[in-house]
């Protein structure tokens, strides 16, 4: 089993564990803070006591207890029941990597094991992402035996049997098991998910029949790889009843089956006027679906280009078009909502929609041109390239915002407030009772004193804000979502 590092108490409702490969091609894992539910979480600590309290007392209990809560309850808003649902998954990613590997263990002795071990953890995050099944296993819960933790790992590892006997009767995941018995709505669901275009769906369906028509489980009853005259086999039944296609592409249109249907639940973008923020796109690059039989390393080369081509035709934009600048600024940049920059700017707030619209156009035409010339492909043809635009340019202005706050940072704090700053965000102990002791400070003048940090901060981006676009946020909810920006910089370093 890979370590697990460890984590701060206050990071396991917001933090998830990625696979890192380094130099000599070892794998390890280390977590990734997630800003959104950072910032969802400090904000209960902030207005809520009792939460507070549990942080303090580290009762995740408690904690686990009150994301279900706000989950059932009928009165939150969808966006909070979806945050309450990550960070419960954030809290479970120990228990699923540990359930997945005790799975995993127990049939190393199988043969064709090479696919299990992702099944296994793609099985037990499913299960972390389900706030029903959650509440299941919270409820048979017995504190004084053991820690919450290890309950959910030992629950997780039990469903993963279970799944795995229902499935193949060995208790072992097959793969293509799995994709026999899948229904074409689920397949086909699957597909679109993870950026397969509709008009594609139909080409992996068949195939998918195609394969079981000449392929089925082994003499010993065991569910093994296809060999390659299977595939050929398939890809003849294939030439002869639907379309021509040869075993390559077979092959390469049933791995991407399994990989869909064994991929586990993505983070979706949340977006409201009143609170614009996203946590990871589950959108795929629409840029890198153009033409799904072209490698992927060919299509990254290709955006690397495109986004040279997108950064030109913006530079050139605010140059021809400088008034615009304030309006690109104050939507892309500090993340106001159309009615609220319409507002700092004197116009209708469909003035900046059809500016933003237009400004989009622009952009698209730049690139078009280039698209169809070495690729072949009409760009304004491909589904979501209005949102890759529009998210395109908040990372351009999320560049400009980032460099001003790290400016004040270096250049404005003093050498207290950047060395509290650093102790809360930049280290890897982040326990505020702690640094309260190390720093000889109370907890509560610790969180004011971060307080007066923050705001130090907030004022040096809207002193710059006044100074380059001359416009001054004085609204108390415009001032919010510029603080947002203070501390989702903070969490990410």
């Amino acid at each position: 089993m890979i370590p697990i590092p460890a984590r701060d108490f206050n990071d396991k409702f917001s933090t998830f564990l990625i696979p890192i490969e380094d130099g000599n091609r070892q794998i390890f894992l280390r977590w990734r803070t997630e800003a959104v539910l950072k910032q969802n979480f400090s904000l209960y600590q902030e207005t809520e006591e009792s939460f507070w309290q549990f942080c303090q007392s580290q009762d995740d209990c408690s904690l686990v207890r009150k994301f279900l809560d706000i989950y059932q309850q009928e009165e939150t808003t969808e966006r909070e029941k979806e945050l309450a649902k990550w960070h419960l998954t954030a809290y479970l990613e120990i228990a699923c990597y540990r359930a997945a590997s005790s799975r995993f263990s127990t049939f190393s002795n199988f043969n064709d094991l090479t696919d299990d071990w992702g099944y296994y953890l793609h099985l037990a995050r499913c299960l972390s992402n389900n706030p029903e099944e959650i509440l299941r296993i919270y409820r048979k819960y017995q504190q004084k035996e053991y820690d919450l933790e290890r309950h959910f790992m030992w629950e997780i590892a039990s469903k993963i049997r279970d799944w795995s006997y229902q499935e193949t009767g060995q208790g072992k995941y097959s793969p293509w098991y799995s994709l026999k018995k899948v229904s074409e709505s689920t397949l086909k669901q699957a597909l679109l998910n993870h950026g397969v275009r509709e008009k594609h769906i139909e080409r992996y369906l068949v195939v998918r029949s195609c394969l079981f028509e000449v392929y089925a489980k082994s003499e010993q009853g065991k569910w093994i790889s296809p060999t390659i005259n299977e595939y050929q086999a398939a890809a003849n039944y294939c030439n002869c009843y639907h379309f021509p296609i040869d075993f390559q592409e077979i092959q390469k249109l049933i791995k991407i089956c399994i990989e869909v249907l064994r991929a586990s639940p993505k983070f979706i973008y949340f977006e409201t006027d009143s609170n614009p923020a996203f946590i990871e796109g589950s959108e795929p690059d629409p840029l890198l679906t153009i033409a799904e039989d072209r490698s992927r390393e060919e299509m990254q080369n290709y955006v690397k280009e495109i986004n040279q081509i997108l950064t030109q035709g913006w530079e050139l934009f605010k140059q021809r078009e400088p008034d615009h600048e304030t309006m690109l600024l104050l939507r892309y940049g500090l993340g106001l909502s159309q009615s609220s920059t319409a507002a700092q700017i004197g116009v209708h707030q469909t003035t900046v929609r059809e500016h933003c619209l237009q400004f989009q156009e622009q952009l698209l035409e730049t690139v078009s041109i280039w698209i169809m010339d070495r690729i072949g492909v009409n760009l304004k043809q491909i589904e979501d390239v209005e949102k890759y635009l529009d998210n395109w340019l908040k990372q351009q202005y999320k560049k400009t915002i980032d460099s001003v706050i790290m400016a004040s940072f270096n250049n404005h704090l003093d050498v207290g407030a950047r060395e509290i700053l650093k102790q809360i965000y930049f280290e890897a102990t982040k326990d505020s009772k702690k640094i309260a002791r190390q720093m000889n400070l109370a907890t509560v003048e610790l969180k004011q004193k971060v307080k007066g940090a923050e705001d130090q901060l907030l004022s040096c981006l809207l002193e710059w804000v006044k100074n380059t676009v001359g416009i001054s946020l004085e609204d108390k909810l415009e001032r919010k979502k510029v603080a947002r920006l203070i501390k989702g910089w903070l969490g990410n370093k």
